[in-house]
């Protein structure tokens, strides 16, 4: 058989062969080009409703302003932390940190299998899980664990993921890489509750931690004091030390009260002052806890001081919580503002030795909610309220801020409380940023409409997209 090799049918079908093979190389050639591109530069583009790999404008302010290198080492491989959906989330943040701080932010892997002389220098991390990252600055390291990047949270056939990998790595690298940070003092001689839990807020915070002794006198460092669940009361010249450390602008006090803080006379009248009051009462709620009604949840009261929009769908848990009176809203120089109170279904059981709670349900002679569990005083300072702002902030548990609390997803308390430092330090930079949240949705089938699934993409729709090439073919041919 011989071929006319200047026939108009070999010469178009040659042509369009050369057209299709120039194509096809131009498009490989394209996606390697792509590929090194958004693998060196990270250039790839967020299409996610929730803008899931985008930075913020803190951030992007923040990275702005770094002029010396960062490093961030990942404890795991290049495929592990790819092949695991949170993982990857904060990987390709690292890299985009990367790009936008013009190569300042720098990273690599580490295997602690393989290089296990690394926690010779980063003890802190001996312990971390698999996939923490070590942050480096010039100033100091911290560790972000991997439960730190997202979270997820269920609800029927929808689940919510909750990313938090952003807010975690700026909150670092801003820790790391400033030249001071602010301080909290922890007060102690009074029986204190356990501050593990609320040093660790304060440190993510980006704040250096101790303990202060009221009569030794508080370093002028300390911008931060915290009172957490005495059971001893202060002493007068406590309480003086007390009064002249927020007569300064910008002085906080937190207190955390217990349920077993008895009553304190001399620390209660100074408290008294500032527009709280802690009566023995213990607020519960059948209808709105967590797991007992000794955990009620509470909701954010509409005020000017925080973004109460932050609380979502999450929930603040305050465990074994007393009531928190309120005795005025303004005064003087001074305002007291509601923050938190549990729902209307809660109610509040008397807290007696003589007749101890049995109960937690609801009973007779049970004061009806809401109930007032976190408040923060202001006081004007000066004779003419020019003189800058001290601050008083009471919560009536001191488990807000405790690991069997925050650990459990959907609480809201450690935002919060991070929410409350920020606002009470204006002057001392935090990263707040919203959580990225990505929704997943089930689809319930049944075994039969998963068989014909099967049968469709499998074998019905190649075979319709081969007979269609071929109808194709024969009537180009017959042309």
């Amino acid at each position: 058989m011989k071929f006319d090799f200047n026939a108009r049918k070999f010469k178009y079908g040659s042509a369009s062969l050369v057209y299709v093979a120039l194509f096809v190389a131009i498009v490989v050639v394209f996606n390697i080009f792509a590929q090194f591109l958004t693998d060196r530069f990270s250039l790839k583009l967020d299409m996610t409703e929730s803008g899931q790999y985008s930075l913020s404008k803190d951030t992007k302010e923040m990275l702005s302003e770094i002029d010396e290198d960062i490093n961030i080492y990942i404890l795991s491989t290049q495929a592990a932390m790819e092949n695991n959906l949170q993982a990857k989330n904060a990987l390709e943040m690292i890299q985009r940190y990367n790009t936008e701080s013009g190569g300042k932010i720098k990273y690599q892997f580490i295997d602690p299998n393989k290089n296990p002389q690394f926690f010779e220098k980063y003890t802190k991390a001996r312990n971390a899980k698999a996939r923490a990252l070590v942050i480096e600055g010039p100033e100091r390291y911290t560790v972000v664990e991997s439960a730190e990047f997202a979270y997820t949270l269920g609800e029927n056939n929808t689940s919510k993921v909750y990313y938090q990998s952003e807010e975690m790595l700026s909150s670092a690298i801003l820790y790391v890489s400033s030249k001071e940070v602010s301080a909290a003092g922890f007060v102690t001689g009074h029986n204190e509750g356990e501050v593990a839990a609320l040093e660790t807020i304060f440190e993510g915070n980006n704040f250096e931690t101790s303990e202060v002794d009221l009569l030794s006198g508080i370093p002028a460092s300390i911008n931060n004091l915290v009172i957490a669940a005495p059971k001893a009361d202060f002493t007068a010249e406590e309480i003086a030390a007390l009064d002249k450390y927020l007569g300064i602008d910008g002085n906080n006090l937190y207190v955390f009260w217990g349920m077993q803080t008895p009553t304190l006379p001399v620390l209660e009248r100074y408290l008294s002052e500032w527009g709280f009051e802690f009566p023995p009462y213990l607020v519960c709620d059948e209808s709105k806890a967590y797991m007992t009604p000794a955990f009620p949840v509470a909701e954010t009261v509409k005020n000017d001081l925080i973004d109460e929009k932050m609380q979502g769908e999450l929930m603040p848990i305050f465990p074994r919580t007393r009531a928190i009176k309120v005795t005025f809203t303004e005064k003087s120089y001074m305002r007291v503002v509601p923050l938190m109170q549990t729902q209307k279904t809660s109610y509040a059981k008397l807290l007696s030795t003589e007749k101890p709670i049995e109960v937690l349900t609801r009973e007779s002679g049970d004061v009806a909610g809401p109930h007032t569990v976190c408040a923060i005083g202001e006081r004007a300072l000066g004779s003419s309220g020019q003189d800058g702002i001290a601050r008083v902030i009471a919560f009536g548990t001191e488990g807000f801020a405790d690991e069997e609390v925050v650990g459990i997803q959907r609480a809201y308390n450690n935002t919060f409380l991070s929410q409350v430092v920020t606002y009470a330090n204006p002057d001392t930079r935090t990263m707040a940023i919203r959580p990225k949240i990505v929704s997943n949705y089930d689809l319930n089938i049944t075994e039969g409409q998963a068989r014909l699934f099967n049968v469709l993409l499998v074998y019905i729709l190649p075979v319709l997209i081969l007979a269609f090439g071929v109808i194709v073919f024969i009537r180009r041919k017959n042309r």
